[in-house]
């Protein structure tokens, strides 16, 4: 996937995940997919806890582009295709259904 906080955007590899002593989801960003575990993150939002996604139609220059707001920040990001944008609106909209302390 790629991310934009601005015009420019960069490929990264995303893992959502959740904290070892709770069920808080936050997501965060490497350089590559291939050795990620061993990599220090690019980046990390948290999910907790509040968080809205959804897909982005009007983006011009990118197709299959959705969003993931905080109270914090916003995320753009670009899939591959539109199965693998749909998978991932749908995961993180499930953290929030299976989760009753994080609020969609």
């Amino acid at each position: 996937m790629k991310k934009s906080f601005t015009k420019k955007w960069k490929k990264s590899y995303y893992v959502l995940r959740k904290y070892c002593a709770g069920d808080q989801p936050f997501l965060q960003w490497f350089d590559r997919e291939e050795g990620w575990q061993r990599q220090m993150a690019r980046g990390t939002l948290e999910l907790f806890p509040r968080y809205k996604v959804f897909k982005r139609m009007e983006q011009k220059s990118r197709q299959y582009v959705f969003e993931i707001s905080t109270d914090a920040e916003t995320l753009t990001l670009a899939a591959e295709s539109e199965t693998v944008m749909d998978l991932w609106v749908i995961q993180l909209q499930m953290q929030t259904t299976l989760n009753p302390r994080v609020a969609g």
